[in-house]
């Protein structure tokens, strides 16, 4: 098994990367295509979470706070939920852009 402080500088420099890179697309995903629903639109019945913003409010707390960069468990599931946010964005992208070409292409034959 590989040394112990070698996984752990790795897994930290991945994740920073992986950070930087999700604030980004995140920022220009719901630049392009309206914003982010906050955690109190998002989840009506808890309103523990509503004072805490909205998924690019906690990307940036992963970034910034120590306690939430801390917690392995809250830091994943706040990335792979970004992940997620812009896959999503991303397909319904390629999607109205499949149906515009397709308008064009059959717009083109007649």
């Amino acid at each position: 098994m590989a040394d112990r402080r070698i996984i752990n500088a790795i897994a930290t420099l991945e994740r920073g990367a992986a950070l930087s890179n999700l604030e980004a697309l995140l920022r220009s995903q719901t630049s392009e295509a309206g914003g982010l629903e906050s955690y109190a639109e998002r989840f009506p019945g808890t309103p523990l979470v509503s004072p805490a913003g909205d998924l690019s409010d906690s990307l940036r707390r992963v970034r910034d706070d120590v306690g939430a960069r801390g917690s392995t468990e809250y830091a994943l599931s706040v990335m792979m939920s970004a992940a997620s946010e812009i896959l999503e964005r991303q397909e319904r992208r390629i999607a109205e852009l499949e149906e515009r070409l397709a308008l064009g292409q059959a717009t083109a034959e007649l």
